[in-house]
């Protein structure tokens, strides 16, 4: 092979190895070359240096740097969406942050504290939903001093007969039922505890011919109870943390009953120890503000009796209750307890239980008018009887702010027959 033959051969082999320049098979492309050599092929340099060409790279540049923008705008956008959002608590830091249960949805239904002690709460469950009960009101200490669960405050051994051993249990089946658990606590109101500690219940004097002598008070009518100090530091302490306990069972709120001196403990001429300028209905108030302030993870609610807000009507002044900073007022609208020749603003009513539909109406306006003040706005729920077979309690609330009500059946007969939900 001559030098010339060999040479041209080694150029052949690195043109295949290392080419520097293509085929041009596609002669009709904007790209390909106008010149190109004697073997039909084109030089790459050419291409790359083609006006053409870096067009093309100039707007994939473009539109790569487009998209580019575009991820990292949407990217930024999420992570400051997200750093906006609220931190979720651990179980161990929710206090101050739990949103408060409301009564919103149906109805409510007051139990006696007897189903704490059940087995389970099945059957009251399946008969709550049949009637459209959301939430359940549970007695956990009553008037009489009676305990429902076990408080770790030292109380008379008769006060517990009625204690359940494990009222958790019952509370997590309500609960996970998606029926909502108010606990109901008797506070002023404590016949036990004022006989066990006499220096720690109102009192009256009675003058006899050997002198006076004090006696424990108890209030008058079918709902008859000897009443605590609320000035008394024991008294308080001896209610605190009875509710403390309940607050730890994790319900979703508390109402808080007996915290306004009945109308007659005026004219019976009752007496405290210890006692200040501040009126007693005042000083049950003022405590109950405080119990709010600790438990703020829990809803509240007070309850008003009739007596007392009938009262309140006349002279035009709130009760005490409504500033005691609970969520909620519970109005006593129960016709069996109003009185006969009941007068609302300039209507008297005979027999209030002969037309419930209209003494209700104008016995919840009034009450409405309570309900917002300079220094307190609470939500009004009346509590009512389970007996209303013909509907009219619950039809007179139409035309009455709120929907929310309670459902009062101490014997726990609730049926289709006796508790209409329509």
């Amino acid at each position: 092979m001559s030098k010339k033959e060999t040479v041209k051969k080694r150029k052949r082999t690195r043109r295949f190895l290392h080419p520097s320049h293509t085929k041009g098979y596609y002669r009709f492309s904007k790209d390909f070359p106008s010149v190109t050599d004697s073997e039909g092929y084109r030089d790459n340099d050419i291409i790359v240096n083609s006006p053409a060409k870096k067009a093309s790279v100039r707007r994939r540049l473009i539109v790569l740097f487009i998209c580019v923008f575009v991820v990292a705008y949407v990217a930024s956008a999420v992570c400051f969406s997200i750093s906006k959002l609220p931190v979720k608590e651990t179980e161990e830091s929710m206090t101050g942050s739990a949103e408060k249960i409301v009564f919103s949805g149906y109805n409510a239904a007051y139990l006696t504290g007897d189903v704490l002690s059940y087995g389970s709460a099945e059957s009251v469950i399946s008969k709550m939903r049949v009637l459209g009960v959301d939430t359940v009101i549970i007695d956990f200490k009553d008037a009489a001093g009676n305990f429902y669960y076990n408080p770790t405050v030292n109380v008379a051994g008769e006060a517990l007969v009625k204690a359940s051993e494990n009222p958790q249990k019952i509370i997590d089946e309500f609960k996970e039922a998606d029926i909502s658990v108010f606990a109901r606590f008797a506070c002023f109101a404590d016949d036990i505890y004022a006989r066990t500690n006499q220096n720690e219940a109102a009192f009256v004097t009675d003058v006899t011919e050997e002198g006076s002598q004090e006696s424990i008070w108890y209030s008058e009518g079918n709902d008859s109870h000897a009443w605590l100090n609320p000035y008394s530091s024991e008294v308080q302490y001896y209610l605190r943390v009875a509710v403390e306990d309940i607050n730890k069972m994790k319900v979703d709120g508390i109402v808080f009953d007996y915290v306004e001196l009945p109308v007659n403990a005026k004219s019976s001429n009752v007496k405290f120890r210890e006692q200040t300028d501040i009126l007693p209905s005042s000083a049950m108030a003022s405590f109950i503000e405080l119990l709010n302030n600790v438990y703020v993870d829990c809803s509240t609610a007070a309850v008003v009796p009739f007596d007392v807000m009938l009262d309140a009507m006349k002279t035009g002044t709130a009760p005490s209750a409504f500033l005691s900073g609970c969520d909620y007022v519970i109005p006593d609208a129960r016709l069996s307890l109003m009185p006969e020749n009941t007068i609302i603003g300039t209507r008297q009513y005979a027999k209030p239980h002969l037309s419930p539909s209209e003494f209700i109406t104008d016995y919840m306006n009034g009450v409405a008018k309570f309900a917002s003040g300079e220094d307190y706005a609470v939500k009004i729920i009346p509590l009512l009887e389970a007996t209303d077979t013909s509907g009219k309690q619950l039809s007179s609330l139409a035309g009455v702010k709120g929907d929310s009500y309670i459902m009062y059946n101490a014997e726990m007969n609730y049926t289709d027959d006796n508790f209409v939900a329509n």
